[in-house]
């Protein structure tokens, strides 16, 4: 059976999806309104994180990671794990996979009285109005824990049952923990920079009557799989091609002319000419 060990957006989507393969899942969480609808929805549940633990072999922690003063919080998974620890004798073996957001290090500090719990890192790339379809369709990410390699190799193979099962097409990576969890940071920041680049682009574009969403939409660049490209050539030396600097440059000039503020493309110059002077200079 397989626990779901905070029944939010996440654990919800998590669990009914593997529900849905024909997996035996019970649905855990602090607040008894959620265990609620999930009962009246047909779903197992069950009030005490023991009992979750001990009905299961394999349980996902999906319990809030927020910021707080602008500083991750590990309140909730820092517990979940620390009752979990406290009742594990009387569980026995049992695999623990840390799906909540955690910056790397995290977890390996709260696992290091671990007996016979074994854990692993095993980020969400979820948008919260489509949960269940993200999770059956995006790639899994694995983080190893050295010392807990058994329980990454077990996930993969939950996982590997449930592609068989689901009939998706997904790729399952087994990294160590640290990769793992940066993965899931450097795709948010990509999301959020994204988001801010398109705001800014927003306001050119309000100026000129041009619409903002017909341009986006057509972006180019966005339909062409070049991130292997940007590792080869970008990755420490930033772009010192023909058209990037020059194109970049006189954007920002043109925006400033218009009476835009375009800060985070005057950053994105800031830092690619730092790389830039760093690797030896334009050529």
């Amino acid at each position: 059976m397989i626990a779901i060990i905070g029944s939010g957006t996440v654990g919800r989507a998590v669990g009914k999806c593997f529900s849905r393969y024909g997996f035996d899942v019970v649905f855990y969480d602090i607040n008894g309104n959620v265990l609620k609808d999930l009962k009246r929805e047909g779903y197992k549940t069950v009030s005490s994180l023991h009992e979750a633990l001990a009905m299961s072999k394999v349980s996902f922690v999906t319990v809030p990671t927020p910021t707080v003063s602008g500083r991750f919080n590990d309140s909730y998974v820092k517990d979940t794990i620390a009752k979990a620890l406290k009742v594990e004798q009387k569980v026995g073996s049992h695999v623990m996979a840390v799906k909540s957001t955690v910056l790397p290090g995290v977890v390996e500090k709260l696992i290091r009285s671990a007996r016979k719990m074994e854990f692993c890192v095993n980020p969400e790339f979820m948008r919260s109005e489509f949960a269940e379809i993200d999770f059956e369709s995006q790639d899994v990410i694995i983080g190893r824990i050295n010392g807990h390699e058994r329980a990454a190799d077990v996930l993969k193979e939950l996982y590997e049952e449930f592609r068989s099962r689901s009939k998706n097409e997904f790729e399952i990576i087994v990294t160590d923990s640290n990769t793992a969890c940066m993965i899931k940071y450097v795709s948010n920041l990509l999301l959020a920079t994204k988001i801010s680049l398109f705001n800014e682009i927003d306001e050119v574009c309000k100026k000129l009557g041009v619409n903002t969403r017909f341009v986006l939409e057509h972006l180019v660049s966005d339909r062409i799989p070049t991130v292997q490209h940007y590792l080869r050539d970008f990755l420490r030396y930033g772009f010192r091609d023909e058209c990037l600097p020059k194109d970049l440059g006189a954007f920002i000039t043109f925006a400033d002319e218009l009476g835009v503020e375009v800060s985070l493309l005057k950053e994105v110059e800031r830092v690619n000419r730092r790389k830039v002077n760093e690797g030896g200079g334009y050529s």
